[in-house]
């Protein structure tokens, strides 16, 4: 515990060597970076608060709640206590909400986009789906440097290469432990070499730039970087397919007819074994060229395959064909390819069932119920005593973002629909700050009040309420992948106003919180994701997410919104510290170690390797500390 976070719970004292050691602690603890630095006293709280609330620039995060006020404002010390306890409580609470918004309304809603748009999956690989996976890391970066007018820079740097880290070791080793497997040369090697270049790019912006002021081509370095990663990636896939059609296409012209004719075996089977023949039915068809993985709320993409045309299951041969539809995963683990559903007509999220018949007030009343109940029945049923207390904790939640959001794969509901155009349109507003804005006399609440009143007239004359609207999904897929933006944006604001106050009541660094608090928050659903989709056979999927993703959140995240603060005439400094060099130094070290470990087992993801990277960064974490208190230096 830091002396600032000792003297919270003790009583004032106003002796002089005190004083003194509150001033000399400050001095040594305090962010080095200038537009981040909130000098306050921890002695006199009536000047703290005072300092605070006409310094919020500095002092806070950005949100709505200025959480540093509201505890060097309070007159006790268990006052200030229980504001700080009762902020680390609501942290908790948002960070669920980023991930209920992210995985269960973004993710889907761009699910629906890609489906609408009919993208292939080599674009929607390095585009949307890397997009719906890294959204909470990218808006945090977002909110920590748009939000204010001092950008945090040190928060987006410390989640941004904190994240990397921790995916690139504790991740990718989580995912060897879980099943090892053969990895596919051509792809790691790429997303390596690109991640190392921008890892360097990113060397390149803090030598040049040390401590002074950002350039706007600096951030520009990074997006271009992505669309020589993206192309490549695009391309190279292209031209594989291509070369695979042909061969096969050659096989057959030389292929003879068998010699021998298969022996078909006929047996009866119950129902558990028509179970379990479905099973590995979907399995096998889940494990071919058809797509990608959508589970809890992450993109996987179907990886290409090597030159010897092994698939990502397993080593056998691919002789499958290269379809770009989807495959989604549900909550409750079973896979369906989209291109069984087109030949079956079966039920999966992205086909909405149809609207209900009956048209009353008990009808109306029991169909907008269903579509705000916030809970599942049957996936509480069948769930476990931890993930049902999960479920009860994410309801209201649930309840709130389906109120505002519209989600593609839910049926239409008439009184759903009108209440969405009441709720989106100011949500929209208030999410990005602008209610108190004006727009000549009239604030702009007003006019999305207009807006709002418009649509909800078109939707109640156009459209009826037993038949769904030709283009219903289409405009709930997009005025919901707005809307969860907004969500995900807002909520990313309050997170940076509370850990900017646990920096400055603590007096850790904005670098530390990122690479803590943030970077394992937002990285969580990427563990368990990648986990679970191991598990089911596809570690080649998890591995490529765990190189890829990192990669897109440092370009993008580091690139758009240093970019627009650029632009804004923000005053962006970073200073090249020890702890910024250390996590640079150990982000390009685990990417080395994978780059040299891996041709050195063949390409064989083994435990060794795995235990190599936990200790790597338990190490680094150790570095970490002892930079943070000073011990070194360089």
């Amino acid at each position: 515990m830091s002396i600032h976070t000792f003297l919270i719970f003790c009583p004032l004292m106003e002796n002089a060597t005190l004083s003194t050691l509150v001033n000399l602690v400050t001095s040594t603890l305090a962010p080095d970076d200038d537009d981040e630095r909130c000098v306050l006293s921890f002695h006199n709280y009536s000047n703290d608060c005072s300092y605070a609330l006409s310094h919020s620039d500095a002092c806070e995060g950005g949100g709505y709640l200025l959480w540093t006020s509201y505890v060097v404002c309070q007159e006790t010390a268990v006052a200030r206590g229980f504001t700080i306890f009762g902020s680390v409580v609501f942290l908790a609470f948002l960070f669920l909400m980023i991930t209920a918004a992210a995985d269960d309304f973004f993710s889907t809603n761009v699910s629906a986009i890609i489906d609408h748009l009919k993208i292939s999956q080599n674009i929607a690989g390095v585009t949307f789906m890397a997009f719906g996976n890294g959204a909470p890391d990218i808006f945090s970066s977002l909110a920590s440097v748009i939000s204010v007018k001092q950008p945090k820079a040190g928060l987006a740097v410390g989640e941004l290469l904190g994240g990397g880290i921790f995916v690139t070791t504790v991740v990718v080793a989580s995912i060897v432990l879980a099943r090892p497997f053969h990895v596919m040369r051509r792809p790691i090697l790429r997303d390596i070499v690109f991640y190392l270049i921008a890892v360097a790019w990113t060397v390149f912006v803090f030598l040049y730039g040390e401590n002074e002021q950002m350039l706007i081509w600096e951030p520009i370095g990074f997006i271009v970087i992505y669309v020589i990663y993206a192309v490549t990636v695009i391309v190279g896939r292209f031209v594989r397919q291509r070369s695979r059609r042909k061969e096969k296409l050659e096989r057959r012209r030389r292929s003879v007819y068998p010699t021998q004719i298969p022996t078909i075996a006929v047996m009866e089977t119950d129902e558990k074994s028509e179970k379990e023949l479905s099973r590995r039915r979907t399995a096998d068809t889940v494990g071919s060229d058809t797509g990608s993985v959508f589970e809890n709320g992450k993109f996987f993409c179907h990886e290409e395959t090597d030159d010897e045309g092994v698939s990502p299951r397993s080593g056998e041969e691919d002789t499958t064909s290269t379809d770009s539809s989807l495959v989604y995963v549900s909550h409750d683990h079973n896979v369906v390819a989209v291109s069984e559903v087109r030949a079956s007509v079966a039920h999966i999220p992205q086909l909405p069932p149809p609207p209900e018949t009956e048209v009353s007030w008990q009808g109306l009343l029991l169909d907008a119920a269903k579509h705000l109940s916030p809970v599942d029945p049957e996936e509480y049923a069948e769930a476990s005593i931890l993930m049902k207390a999960f479920i009860l904790c994410k309801a209201p939640i649930m309840f709130v973002l389906k109120c505002s959001t519209p989600l593609a794969e839910s049926a239409w509901s008439k009184p759903i629909a009108l209440l969405h155009a009441f709720t989106g349109p100011i949500f929209l507003v208030f999410s990005f700050q602008l209610a108190q804005k004006q727009i000549g006399p009239i604030g702009i609440w007003a006019y999305a009040l207009m807006v709002s009143v418009i649509i909800a007239a078109f939707i109640y004359f156009l459209t009826e309420f037993d038949k769904t609207p030709k283009y219903y999904k289409q405009f709930a897929c997009y005025a919901g992948f707005v809307l969860s933006v907004a969500w995900i944006y807002m909520v990313s604001s309050e997170v940076v106003d509370v850990v900017n106050m646990i920096g400055i009541m603590s007096g850790i660094s904005h670098e530390v919180l990122g690479l803590t608090i943030l970077a394992w928050s937002n990285s969580i659903g990427d563990l368990i994701a990648d986990i679970s989709v191991a598990r089911q056979g596809f570690p080649r999927m998890a591995i490529s997410a765990a190189i890829g993703g990192p990669c897109f959140n440092l370009l993008i995240g580091f690139g758009f919104p240093f970019l627009i603060a650029c632009a804004q005439g923000k005053e962006v400094i970073i200073d090249l510290d020890t702890v910024k060099k250390v996590m640079l130094i150990f982000l390009a070290l685990s990417l080395v170690l994978s780059l040299v470990l891996l041709p050195a087992q063949r390409f064989n993801a083994r435990r060794p390797y795995a235990l190599v990277l936990v200790g790597l960064y338990v190490v680094f974490l150790v570095l970490v500390v002892l930079a943070e208190l000073k011990v070194y230096s360089f």
